[in-house]
């Protein structure tokens, strides 16, 4: 990986905040991409909605066929090779083995959580279509997704493998002073 680049991953659960801290980084002048943009594309090709089982049974396919990290590769091809931007920040990392890949070509990787009651309570306001649920179904999605069991996602194993935690339970000014204070511990290097 060319020493030039600035990568972040952003790692966390359904609602914790990874949106908040991809914007963020977007005002600092980072480009920001989905890793779940890969996933949305095939839905398009294949003319399915976007519905969050959807997404998970095609990131499940995909991942079945060509490696757990098919995601991360595709994206890093698509993005960093041709990116101009030298600051670049890859949200909605799920499993180990992406974050292995970014880690491998120099990223730093950024976990996000919120109490479940919290994240609910966001992706309720949001209103995004994967967020139509109830509260009954949105905890058994997240627990699924967390312990590793969607066949898809482990982000309790791929959350442990992140560079900084934010616990995202207070207010923007927290969080931005958080990721701020990460940014200037990059810009530093390390003590």
């Amino acid at each position: 990986m060319n020493n030039e680049f600035l990568i972040f991953g952003v790692i966390g659960r359904n609602g914790a905040g990874k949106s908040t801290i991809c914007d963020y980084l977007s005002e600092k002048g980072f480009s920001v991409f989905s890793l779940s943009d890969i996933v949305r594309s095939e839905a398009d090709r294949q003319g399915l909605s976007h519905t969050r089982e959807n997404l998970i049974q095609i990131g499940t396919r995909l991942k079945s066929e060509e490696g757990l990290d098919v995601l991360a590769k595709r994206s890093f091809k698509e993005i960093v090779e041709k990116s101009e931007n030298k600051k670049i920040v890859f949200d909605s990392i799920r499993l180990p083995e992406e974050v292995l890949f970014f880690k491998s070509h120099g990223a730093i990787l950024l976990g996000i959580d919120a109490p479940v009651e919290t994240r609910y309570s966001r992706i309720s306001k949001r209103k995004k279509e994967t967020d139509e649920q109830s509260y009954e179904t949105f905890k058994k999605l997240d627990l699924h997704e967390y312990e590793g069991k969607s066949g898809g996602q482990n982000i309790k194993a791929t959350f442990s493998l992140s560079d900084h935690v934010i616990d995202n339970v207070g207010d923007l000014k927290n969080v931005h002073r958080k990721i701020d204070n990460i940014l200037e511990s990059v810009k530093n290097g390390p003590s």
